[in-house]
C-alpha cells in the first residue's frame, strides 16, 4: 500500500472527488460496494436486452459490463493485497 497526499474537492457520500499526484483533473471516488451494484445493475439490464435484436444495444451494454467488471475485479484485488474483507 502506498500513501500519498492528494486533493479533496468534495467529501459527498459515495461520490468524493479527489485530484491524485500528477493528475490533471480530479477523480469520482465511488465505493466498492456501490461499483458492484453498479455491475449487478448492468448484469440485469444485459438480460433484459437480449433477444431484442438490436446487436448495437447488446454490444454497448457488453462493453460497459466489461468495463466495470475489470474495475471490481481490480477493486476486490487490491483489498485482497491488503487483507481487507470485501464489503459485500
Amino acid at each position: 500500500m502506498e500513501r500519498v497526499e492528494v486533493e479533496v474537492f468534495s467529501t459527498a457520500v459515495n461520490a468524493a472527488i479527489v485530484r491524485l499526484p500528477g493528475r490533471a483533473f480530479p477523480g469520482m471516488v465511488i465505493q466498492g460496494d456501490t461499483l458492484r451494484t453498479l455491475l449487478q445493475d448492468v448484469l440485469e439490464l444485459q438480460q433484459v436486452a437480449e433477444g431484442t435484436g438490436s446487436p448495437d444495444l447488446e454490444h454497448a451494454i457488453s462493453c460497459l459490463k466489461d468495463n466495470l467488471r475489470q474495475r471490481v475485479e481490480v477493486y476486490e484485488e487490491a483489498l485482497k493485497k491488503e487483507g481487507v474483507p470485501l464489503p459485500y
